[in-house]
């Protein structure tokens, strides 16, 4: 699929492929790729009609008797990564009432979902950090089960909300945990995006240096910024050197980084 393989998402050229993938009946296209390319491209509104095709086509594959006794229809739903996609899709053009339906009807299991999501919504971010960091702590005491579709909503939004509340140290703490410490993990299919955006983003704004167990561990010559080196590594890697260059401009972050000493 010539889609997973492009990093140059020229518009006109993504807006193409979309638009015959939907006029032509094409449309098995995984719908993270789609939102994916139609959001990075500005092809949003052709992402949309996608999905929605997808949605109201979608054929479900025969399943035993026994998982459909079992089988839980809100978790289990087969359209629901599509609708999670699509959501998104609507969420970066600001369609925040529709993004916030899909969410409440078609994807969301538990209250902490609904309630964060419910807070994003009119920009009350700081409380719906809140409850997605109640929400994981009490998963992480097994009070309750989710799936993964919706544990990667949750880590993904308290890093969105993190963003917008300007709390770089905090992001980059879960940031950095999430990649369990790794900054090679940044450049797997799972977390690529938009892990490599937020590593990108947290230490370019950590300008003094980062808060390790309540205390600030300043930059030196001898404890530089990470950015420093992980865009070196990239540069000396073909793959990860043509991602970085195509879609992030890897120098306006060391040159705004350098600027500050």
């Amino acid at each position: 699929m010539i889609l997973q393989k492009s990093t140059m998402l020229y518009t006109p050229f993504v807006g193409s492929i979309l638009r015959i993938c939907h006029d032509y009946g094409e449309a098995d296209i995984p719908a993270d790729l789609v939102s994916k390319v139609a959001i990075r491209s500005s092809n949003q509104h052709l992402g949309i009609i996608l999905i929605e095709k997808q949605i109201q086509n979608f054929q479900p594959k025969e399943r035993s008797a026994k998982r459909q006794k079992t089988a839980s229809s809100g978790v289990h739903d087969p359209k629901r990564q599509s609708w999670i996609e699509l959501a998104r899709i609507y969420k970066s053009v600001d369609e925040k009432d529709i993004f916030k339906s899909i969410y409440e009807n078609k994807v969301a299991t538990t209250t902490y979902t609904r309630e964060a999501i419910e807070a994003e919504v009119v920009g009350d971010y700081d409380r719906a950090v809140r409850v997605y960091f109640d929400g994981i702590t009490r998963l992480f005491e097994n009070e309750f089960e989710i799936d993964e579709a919706e544990k990667n909503i949750w880590a993904q939004g308290r890093l969105e909300c993190l963003e917008h509340l300007g709390n770089w140290d905090t992001l980059e703490e879960n940031m950095i945990s999430d990649l369990d410490h790794d900054p090679m993990e940044v450049w797997t299919e799972e977390y690529l995006d938009p892990y490599l955006y937020y590593y990108l983003t947290s230490y370019t704004k950590l300008v003094d240096g980062r808060r390790v167990d309540e205390m600030l561990e300043l930059w030196s010559a001898d404890n530089p910024n990470p950015l420093f080196k992980f865009i070196d590594d990239a540069m000396n890697h073909p793959v990860h050197q043509n991602i970085l260059t195509s879609q992030y401009q890897p120098g306006k972050y060391l040159l705004y980084v350098a600027s500050m000493f």
